[in-house]
């Protein structure tokens, strides 16, 4: 059976945001391709959408709208995707520690059941966010981990191109625990338009934000960046 690279993102539009253009670099080398989403119940919108129309403060018909954007995205670039439908962290109705052990366990026991042991899992890096969202799921990565699945960290943007992001500390972690950075050139134009259609999500903001972080001086290309452990295989051959 072929290997899969399941990328797991804690909301619609993260693993995008994160890694849009090395998702189709991977595609174009006929691998196959599944974005899983944990929290795709909410109500949340960009306040400074692209999109001028406002929407209603309703989960459900937010959670249509976020689940029929991906639906574009995903027939445009060709990949498969779930919708895990795992609440958002505004509509928890708890939040202690024990609760979110509770929902490490339960994402966790999810993607291990749906997802070959021959897999490849990138998973949000979560350096410095503070978000739980992004921290539940990253913890989740763990316990793949320890069942010896094969697990690669991406970067979260846009909060990873924001000024407060420490990157030499997050280097300096992550090459540490035994990781080394993988790099892809993208087309950036495309990843624009990719994201350009979470109409409810983005903002000219956050896809400057991307577009900067992005950027190398060096031979003027976009790149994004995965961590993949030491001694994994090489995933970003050319095209």
């Amino acid at each position: 059976m072929k290997r899969s690279i399941q990328i797991i993102s804690p909301h619609i539009d993260d693993a995008i945001l994160s890694m849009g253009g090395a998702v189709r670099n991977l595609l174009k080398r006929d691998e196959h391709v599944t974005i899983q989403y944990v929290f795709t119940v909410s109500n949340w919108t960009n306040r400074d959408a692209i999109c001028e129309d406002g929407y209603p403060p309703d989960v459900d018909t937010i959670t249509g709208i976020r689940k029929n954007e991906e639906s574009d995205v995903a027939v445009k670039l060709g990949y498969t995707f779930k919708f895990l439908d795992f609440v958002d962290f505004p509509f928890r109705d708890q939040h202690s520690e024990e609760t979110e052990r509770d929902l490490v366990d339960r994402i966790a026991d999810t993607l291990i059941k749906s997802c070959g042991r021959k897999d490849i899992f990138i998973v949000p890096l979560a350096s410095g966010l503070k978000h739980p969202d992004h921290d539940i799921v990253r913890s989740a990565s763990r316990k793949l981990i320890a069942l010896g699945c094969m697990v690669f960290f991406y970067e979260d943007l846009p909060y990873a191109a924001r000024s407060c992001h420490d990157h030499k500390n997050t280097f300096r972690v992550m090459t540490e625990s035994g990781y080394r950075p993988e790099i892809f050139e993208i087309d950036i134009e495309l990843k624009e338009s990719l994201l350009r259609c979470y109409k409810s999500q983005m903002s000219d903001e956050w896809l400057g934000y991307v577009k900067s972080y992005s950027y190398n001086l060096f031979d003027n290309n976009h790149y994004e960046r995965i961590w993949v452990p030491i001694g994994a295989e090489k995933i970003t051959q050319d095209v």
